[in-house]
């Protein structure tokens, strides 16, 4: 029974960091201006450290890690550092950084939800033996 609620716990971490992943990339895909690149919403922010703060838990409630759960750092880097480097010279660069670099926030979570799922699979083939 425990087992079934640590999957459920997982998947909800999963889902959530899911959506403030998206909420990050929706904003960064959406806007290309340095202003909107250096002053970010509270949205975008909050999205940001609940991203970070589920992370942080996730990893000391499972103690799992695989080398594809460090991606997040390079999502969070290249998300965060428009906000202290970006001009109107580098715009377009940190425009490509900001676009391409968010979807590692995403990575992790693929790479993740498609082991617990291969797992679950795994399990369920070995009950009905």
């Amino acid at each position: 029974m425990a087992r079934k609620y640590k999957r459920l716990l997982r998947l909800f971490f999963e889902f959530l960091l899911m959506a403030c992943a998206l909420v990050v990339i929706a904003y960064y895909w959406m806007h290309a201006d340095v202003r909107s690149m250096r002053e970010l919403p509270v949205h975008v922010m909050t999205s940001l450290m609940l991203y970070l703060l589920v992370q942080v838990f996730r990893r000391r409630f499972f103690q799992d890690a695989h080398t594809t759960d460090n991606l997040y750092y390079i999502g969070l880097l290249t998300v965060i550092l428009p906000v202290f480097l970006v001009s109107d010279s580098n715009r377009i660069f940190f425009n490509w950084l900001t676009d391409i670099g968010s979807l590692f926030l995403v990575m992790p979570i693929l790479v993740r939800t498609i082991r617990l799922i291969r797992k679950s699979d795994h399990v369920q083939e070995n009950k009905t033996l």
